[in-house]
């Protein structure tokens, strides 16, 4: 179920709407009760054809290979099981009158704009993408623009990590020529703490892993070889390259079909922003960011009395950094 975890804001802002005999004024009227039963109890009621279209929008928002999850009874019962515990919650709630508090009515606009935002976007704005023929002369733009996706050569490394070349050039001279030395080396002076302990082991890494400086020159280099000192924003590494293959390219023709699917999320991705942009633009939105610091202030809270302590706890300690080479970073 956690693979559904970010579709949850729709379907809560949606079972809102689903409810209708859940608002205030209607709370001691029994709803009107159509289509085939899901959920009931006094107050609220929510049919399977009130729902399906919940879980449809839900399935625009993964990859097809996450949508399978609803196939299974067992995953839609624990997501019903959710919804409906807090259709009985939002059901007191409304009743107390909650739902006309200010902050509780700014609260449920947000969620109820974020989940007609995801259908304005899937079902307005993604549909053209997706219908669009794509001709295989932008197919084999994309595939030779991003052609480290489909080389399959991989490294096996380590490296050492400091901080200045000065520091890099005196590891070389010791490691350069005596390679067996590499991993003592880097266990006692790598400031890479996520390896150091392994003497500085990387594993398989294929293109597009690492920050591009240290890719290039490892992807380079010849196996039980030792580089001379490289830069990248983590620092100054020295690399040993332990084993390599050669892989290579995979054909155009053979990946084909998934460089479809790349263009074509990169093509909506780049439509969504646009249309963002243009809809920003032609309702003139503007953001008073010098008001910003006021929502602030007052959502602080109250300074303790002299004297007394506060109620913030401490923050807790500052964690290591970790200073991996990888691009994740």
């Amino acid at each position: 179920m956690r693979k559904i975890c970010h579709a949850i804001i729709l379907v809560l802002a949606a079972s809102v709407i689903l409810a209708p005999g859940c608002q205030k004024k209607e709370a001691k009227k029994a709803p009107e009760k159509t289509g085939t039963p899901l959920v009931e109890f006094d107050g609220g009621y929510l049919s399977v054809e009130d729902f399906r279209p919940v879980i449809e929008q839900m399935k625009l928002q993964m990859r097809p290979e996450q949508r399978a999850q609803f196939d299974d009874p067992a995953n839609i019962k624990n997501l019903l099981n959710m919804i409906s515990e807090e259709m009985v919650i939002a059901a007191k709630a409304r009743e107390a009158g909650l739902d006309q508090k200010p902050g509780v009515k700014g609260f449920m606009s947000i969620y109820e704009n974020k989940a007609l935002m995801y259908a304005y976007i899937f079902n307005v704005v993604m549909p053209d993408i997706e219908k669009r023929q794509i001709p295989d002369e932008e197919l084999k733009q994309f595939y030779d623009e991003n052609i480290a996706l489909y080389d399959q050569s991989q490294v096996k490394a380590r490296h050492i990590l400091v901080d200045t070349e000065e520091e890099a050039k005196a590891i070389y001279k010791q490691v350069g020529k005596n390679p067996a030395a590499f991993p003592e080396v880097a266990k006692a002076k790598s400031k890479d703490t996520s390896n150091a302990a392994s003497g500085g082991d990387l594993g398989w890494f294929g293109k597009g892993r690492m920050v591009k400086p240290f890719e290039d020159v490892a992807f380079a280099m010849e196996k039980g070889t030792v580089s001379e000192p490289v830069q990248t924003r983590f620092g100054w590494h020295v690399i040993l390259v332990e084993d390599k293959t050669e892989t290579g390219l995979q054909p155009f023709e053979t990946v084909k079909e998934d460089v479809r699917t790349r263009l074509i999320e990169k093509n909506k991705n780049e439509m969504v922003r646009k249309t963002v942009t243009d809809l920003k633009d032609s309702n003139h939105l503007k953001v008073y960011e010098e008001n910003i610091a006021k929502v602030a202030a007052e959502a602080a809270p109250a300074a303790p009395a002299p004297g007394q302590p506060g109620n913030t706890p401490p923050p807790p300690p500052p964690q290591p950094q970790q200073a991996q080479p990888s691009q994740q970073q």
